[in-house]
């Protein structure tokens, strides 16, 4: 693995990391891919991360479960305090869990050596990194800013609602109480007890918090927020999914261009543990929808699948808030990547492009938590009518007009990139004949005649399909056979 960057996508103040992705930084306080446990040997942070407590050198941790050579270890919820800054230079430390001389597991501080340019320190083989925190020369405070969505109630910082809707009978609803005292408040007076009932990633569907003035995207690495499964627990009662979905502001309508993208949160703690805080902390890099979109604005969680019976299934939500200055670790699954039975490298995130001309079809079955790939797939393009027609041919294969009306010009198609792409026209007319003329980058082979005209037919009008190849060298397309409806 040494040596192989993860393939990340990073549309937050992660962007400058990406540059030094390698090593760890000041510009780039995140795990590499040089972190990660060595392949093998089963060390892995399973669930649980670590939080800013907001005084002094003091971080939260959650309960941790991880493993440490493929055996499975649990640590309580503690606290851990990082010493203050070196007078002269930065250092990175290390927030670890580990096991002490007796074997028994425990979360400990990993001190960094202060330099001007600091590297992460070194993990032993029987330490799993949980997050590192970048502290400044001579700070008594660790660089980090802190945007609360969620303390005590649903007036304190951003506005607590519920989309409760659900078409199923008995109607049962998505419902949440913003100042339950129960289960006990990790901080404050009261939590955000929530019943998912309905699943909808499209509305936002479910418990969501809206920001009055919507934050820089680019100046929060990490979402962090404690969640709790109240007994008889999210799992035992039918739920397999908590997804949280982030928005540019607080309209939560994923058809409007400010969706930013969901994440399982099953993916960051144990949907299964009962009656018991966990620590999320979730990186903002891992919604990577609407790059272009600079804010944050809107949160929402909703849950799979649907409930229709009471009681529902409960969660909890309570500290939930944004920070940066501080890297937690990749605990995400990723997979080894061959090319015709070579390795290529591992990645947690997998881009699948088509050829050019043709498109892919994927699509997720949230039933059985399944994706259904079709790679470099015909795909056609379909206009009523042009006049000067230009194809993009970037991912299409077919493209027709069904019932032109009126002189047409077929321009050169555009976005081709592929050596010998084949491109299919089909051409009717609305019962009219029309006049076709073509672009000079359509060279009719020898044989083959471009048609000047539709050919409306006697009762209904008749298809033209006329069948081109792109050379690349020239940029013209090369047409082969010109064929007419009977």
């Amino acid at each position: 693995m040494a040596g192989t960057k993860l393939t990340r996508n990073l549309p937050n103040n992660a962007y400058q990391a990406a540059v030094n992705a390698d090593s760890p930084s000041a510009l780039n306080p995140y795990v590499t891919v040089e972190d990660l446990p060595t392949a093998g040997t089963g060390n892995q942070l399973i669930s649980g991360g670590a939080s800013y407590s907001g005084t002094g050198m003091v971080f939260n941790v959650s309960v941790l479960v991880y493993t440490i050579a493929g055996i499975e270890y649990t640590t309580a919820a503690t606290d851990v305090t990082l010493l203050v800054g070196d007078p002269s230079n930065p250092r990175f430390d290390a927030i670890v869990a580990s096991l002490d001389a007796n074997d028994i597991p425990i979360v400990e501080v990993v001190q960094g050596t202060p330099a001007g340019t600091p590297s992460t320190p070194t993990l032993e083989p029987d330490q799993v990194l949980v997050q590192y925190v970048l502290v400044g020369a001579g700070a008594t405070n660790p660089s980090i800013t802190t945007e609360y969505i969620y303390r005590n109630d649903q007036s304190s910082d951003w506005q607590g609602s519920v989309d409760g809707l659900l078409n199923c009978s008995p109607n049962f609803f998505n419902s949440a109480n913003f100042v339950s005292p129960t289960p006990s408040p990790v901080a404050g007076g009261a939590v955000c007890l929530s019943v998912g009932a309905r699943y909808g990633v499209g509305q936002g569907r479910g418990t969501r918090f809206g920001a009055g003035t919507p934050v820089s995207r680019e100046d929060y690495a990490v979402i962090s927020f404690y969640v709790n499964f109240p007994s008889p627990g999210f799992t035992q009662q039918g739920k397999t999914f908590l997804r949280l979905m982030l928005y540019g502001d607080n309209t939560y309508d994923t058809t409007l261009g400010n969706f930013l993208g969901w994440v399982d949160v099953g993916n960051y703690c144990d949907l299964s543990l009962m009656d018991t805080w966990q620590l999320v902390n979730i990186p903002t890099a891992e919604f990577f929808v609407n790059s272009a979109v600079t804010t944050i604005g809107g949160i929402a969680f909703t849950t799979y699948p649907n409930i229709c019976n009471a009681p529902g299934v409960q969660f909890a939500l309570d500290e939930i808030k944004l920070q940066t200055g501080f890297g937690p670790q990749t605990n995400i699954a990723t997979v080894d990547v061959f090319s015709e039975g070579n390795f290529v490298g591992d990645t947690a995130r997998l881009n699948f492009r088509s050829a050019s001309g043709l498109s892919n079809r994927i699509s997720e079955n949230t039933t059985d938590n399944s994706i259904t790939i079709s790679p470099n797939q015909p795909k056609i393009d379909s206009s009523v009518t042009e006049s000067v027609w230009v194809i993009d041919a970037t991912d299409i294969s077919i493209a027709q007009v069904s019932a032109q009306s009126g002189t047409l010009l077929v321009n050169a198609p555009t976005g081709a990139t592929r050596d010998g792409q084949q491109l299919i026209i089909k051409i009717k007319d609305n019962g009219v004949s029309q006049t076709i003329s073509w672009a000079p980058q359509w060279i009719a082979f020898t044989g083959v005649t471009l048609p000047a005209t539709t050919d409306a037919g006697t009762v209904v009008a008749k298809w033209q399909y006329i069948t081109a190849y792109y050379d690349l060298a020239s940029g013209n397309w090369h047409v082969i056979d010109v064929k007419q409806e009977p």
